[in-house]
């Protein structure tokens, strides 16, 4: 994981307590889906395990 990953991943923290504390649920559900996407193409080539598929990939198959 990169320094830019790392201040990405913060940033993406940040952002979903202060929606948290707002109470802005589809803010929220934004910034969750984007922060997932974001983690299955970062922590799987972090780990050596490229090609994981992300819940969200299944999710979006599921919804056709």
């Amino acid at each position: 994981m990169t320094k830019a990953d790392w201040r990405r991943s913060m940033t993406e923290h940040e952002a979903i307590l202060a929606s948290l504390e707002a109470r802005d649920g589809p803010c929220l559900g934004r910034i969750l889906e984007a922060h997932v996407a974001a983690t299955w193409q970062t922590v799987p080539a972090a780990i050596g395990e490229e090609g994981a598929t992300s819940p969200l990939s299944a999710r979006a198959k599921a919804a056709g």
